[in-house]
């Protein structure tokens, strides 16, 4: 494999020392996994422009990456990759391993959509819980870079294929990109729910005395809720536990991701957001 040509005066890139990743990524070449040689190609083309008084700017360094990706194990490889910061600056191409070890055809934004499709699918089975809406919920095996590198990946998705989380609880996603939440609580609480513990809710909203108590009871002993509950206090107290599963719970994730994603409030408003979601609503249905 060729040498990245050096060129005087170069400026190095950023030192990806976020939450300890480590050394420079700087004249790269290659990047190991799980003590394996994934092929990662690094490149730095340098743009200088013009300005109107005819001098010439300084050097802008711009990274191109080659990601292999082995199909089946995107998520934890992807975030392997994604935990260096400079690659939201990167330009991306990546190409898909097959089990045989050939290259999989296809190649451009489909391949990088597709990549992604799996990923999505694969963090969603692993990393997170709940009905229709979901949150992600701690692991022992991520940890500050882990959850950084999801951010990111989210991030690039958004950037290179308008890629929205849409299964992800959308007060969840309004905290982690807005700071505050916009949407209602309650309805995306009910989302959250699986299906009998929303009838239960609707029910105990509209007849409580009709509701069983074996089954009151187990709803809420099942979301570690001690206070007792009437008609007048139940929707209250559906709003407490909401804001519990749904924002204080996954706080320390909301802490990782809402760095990284806070950017993309500058060009996505939170109208914009709901219209991925009533998309979705509309392609489901």
């Amino acid at each position: 494999m060729d040498e990245v040509d050096n060129i005087s005066d170069e400026k190095s890139l950023n030192s990806f020392d976020e939450a300890g990743a480590g050394e420079s990524i700087n004249n790269r070449d290659t990047m190991s996994i799980d003590n394996e040689v994934v092929f990662q190609f690094f490149d730095q083309n340098y743009e200088i422009e013009e300005h109107n008084d005819g001098t010439l700017s300084d050097p802008i360094t711009c990274l191109k990456l080659e990601l292999c990706i082995h199909r089946g194990n995107a998520l934890m490889e992807m975030i392997s990759f994604f935990k260096i910061p400079d690659i939201l600056s990167a330009s991306i191409d990546i190409k898909i391993v097959l089990p045989n070890g050939k290259l999989e055809a296809g190649e451009g934004s489909g391949v990088f959509k597709d990549c992604i499709t799996e990923f999505r699918t694969s963090f969603y089975e692993n990393c997170m819980i709940g009905s229709n809406f979901k949150i992600p919920f701690l692991r022992q095996d991520f940890q500050l870079e882990e959850w950084q590198s999801v951010a990111r990946i989210i991030h690039k998705g958004f950037e290179e294929c308008d890629y929205v989380p849409i299964s992800l609880s959308k007060v969840f996603l309004e905290e982690a990109i807005y700071g505050k939440m916009v949407s209602d609580l309650f309805e995306d609480y009910m989302q959250y729910l699986s299906e009998s513990e929303r009838e239960l809710v609707k029910k105990a909203l509209d007849e409580f005395s009709e509701v069983d108590e074996d089954d009151m009871f187990e709803f809420l002993d099942s979301h570690q809720c001690r206070k007792k509950v009437t008609h007048e206090n139940f929707h209250s107290v559906v709003l407490e536990l909401a804001h519990k599963e749904l924002i204080q719970q996954p706080k320390y994730v909301l802490n990782c991701f809402s760095p990284i994603l806070k950017s993309i409030a500058y060009v996505m408003t939170p109208d914009d957001l709901s219209k991925f979601y009533k998309h979705s609503e509309v392609t489901q249905n």
